[in-house]
């Protein structure tokens, strides 16, 4: 099935929240918490769970913004375990 994101969900949010970077990563990206916080307060952002195959291994926020919707990636995470396999 390859790579591929869905839309984070009440079948989802429990393994994207258990999603870790190694703590030399920490200053890089705010925690999924604080994004998914950032997100409920305004609708230009949506943050999706990414997957390999049917494996929750990261976590993205994109936004849409201005009058054209420029879409732009703001936040990529990929879990400790599976970096350095070509998902980000």
């Amino acid at each position: 099935m390859g790579i591929y994101i869905e839309s984070i969900n009440s079948f989802n949010i429990n393994e994207v929240k258990n999603l870790k970077i190694a703590k030399k990563q920490f200053h890089f990206i705010e925690t999924i918490t604080d994004c998914l916080n950032e997100a409920e307060k305004s609708s230009q952002w949506h943050p999706v769970a990414i997957y390999k195959d049917n494996i929750v291994v990261g976590f993205a926020m994109y936004g849409c913004f201005g009058e054209n919707k420029e879409t732009w990636i703001d936040r990529i995470l990929i879990d400790e375990q599976h970096q350095r396999k070509g998902y980000g």
